[in-house]
């Protein structure tokens, strides 16, 4: 969607997805797989944004969930 600019959506299996939306540069590509440790993107303030942020939300079997038991940071 337009309006969270450059975003990840990471799919963990069991129907749980993360997005990180607001990114000011993605550093992993389509199709990727990723760790824990990695870092996958940077803070910044693209899309529909009015400053610095992340953008985090977690979505079980496409609805949008309370993202506080998925926390985005390791």
């Amino acid at each position: 969607h337009w309006c969270f600019g450059n975003y990840l959506l990471i799919d963990h299996g069991n129907g749980i997805t993360t997005r990180y939306a607001h990114c000011s540069a993605l550093l992993v590509a389509a199709g990727s797989t990723v760790t824990r440790v990695q870092q996958i993107a940077t803070i910044g303030i693209s899309g529909f944004a009015t400053g610095y942020h992340c953008h985090f939300e977690a979505a079980v079997h496409g609805s949008l969930v309370n993202s506080a038991p998925y926390p985005c940071v390791s």
